[in-house]
């Protein structure tokens, strides 16, 4: 199971993930890969032919098949977890997912991974214990008190 960490809305993020499985359901994903591998022969032609014969890397083309059969044939089931409170979700609830490609699911991961890792290491190295911490609502806790004082002050 690929774990997916969301600092904002996770249900936009299952929706997102849930697409993507339906598409490769339907054979959207083959279809786009035949257009891809059409266009990537076309211009292994014109390669070939504005060298005068002399190249043709069809090598080009067989790496983008290959790298397109890696990312979207096999599927992970994909776990999103909500990490910051908003207004219709509670911390630590998670939306799962079935058969999404693997080309959407790791790099998301990646990405989402190392975001939350900053912001906790944010948190901990900037923040206060008047804010409290990233988990319970203390990520945009300067901001609210900043908005609180100018509400006090009249402005």
């Amino acid at each position: 199971m690929v774990e997916v960490y969301s600092l904002g809305d996770a249900q936009l993020l299952w929706k997102v993930f849930n697409a993507a499985a339906r598409l490769r359901g339907t054979g959207t994903y083959a279809y786009l890969g035949m257009i891809g591998s059409m266009i990537g022969m076309l211009l292994v032609f014109w390669k070939f032919l504005s060298s005068a014969g002399k190249e043709f890397p069809l090598h080009y083309f067989l790496l983008s098949l290959l790298m397109f059969t890696v990312m979207f044939k096999p599927t992970v089931n994909v776990a999103v977890h909500q990490m910051v409170p908003t207004p219709y979700a509670q911390v630590n609830e998670v939306y799962t997912t079935d058969d999404v490609p693997v080309g959407v699911a790791i790099p998301m991961a990646v990405i989402t991974g190392f975001g939350y890792a900053l912001s906790v290491l944010m948190d901990t190295n900037f923040g206060s214990p008047d804010f409290g911490t990233l988990q319970n609502g203390g990520f945009g806790g300067a901001i609210e008190k900043l908005t609180f004082i100018r509400k006090i002050d009249g402005m």
